[in-house]
């Protein structure tokens, strides 16, 4: 059966528009599973309201982390921000030390955290390779407006 629109069209054009649409179509479908496996592989606070009821609760096990790894130090930082990510696995802290601002990462295994390299006034990916980068980029957007 010939369509209105295919009269005229040579055997290799029909054949030519089939294979495109068929190529237009696969690109298509798998642009919808990157986009599926991008979702469910970015964990970063996909539960904000998980998280935030997480963070609360961790919130006392990170700062006690910091108190005995930087005990010569406990009476001149505070703590201004913590954010968990990558569903809880990781922690980001933003600490001020006299007027500077320095970021931390930290990570839970066995349901104990601990400190990851040394806190820094920026986080560099390539000291912190066995991080995820996005955790890295979370810890240097603290303080910096992004985000929060």
């Amino acid at each position: 059966m010939e369509y209105e629109h295919e009269r005229g069209l040579s055997k290799t054009n029909k054949i030519a528009i089939i294979v495109g649409t068929a190529i237009i179509c696969l690109v298509a479908i798998i642009g919808v599973i990157i986009a599926i496996n991008a979702n469910s592989s970015f964990r970063a606070s996909n539960d904000d309201a998980d998280l935030a009821t997480q963070i609360e609760s961790e919130k006392v096990k990170i700062a006690d982390v910091f108190k005995r790894r930087f005990q010569f130090l406990n009476d001149r930082y505070r703590i201004e921000k913590i954010v968990l990510t990558n569903e809880g696995e990781y922690g980001v802290v933003l600490l001020k030390l006299n007027s500077a601002s320095y970021r931390s990462i930290l990570r839970k295994e066995n349901d104990k955290w601990t400190v990851v390299g040394v806190p820094a006034v920026v986080l560099y990916y390539e000291d912190f390779q066995e991080i995820p980068r996005d955790v890295v980029r979370a810890a240097n957007d603290l303080g910096s407006g992004k985000n929060e």
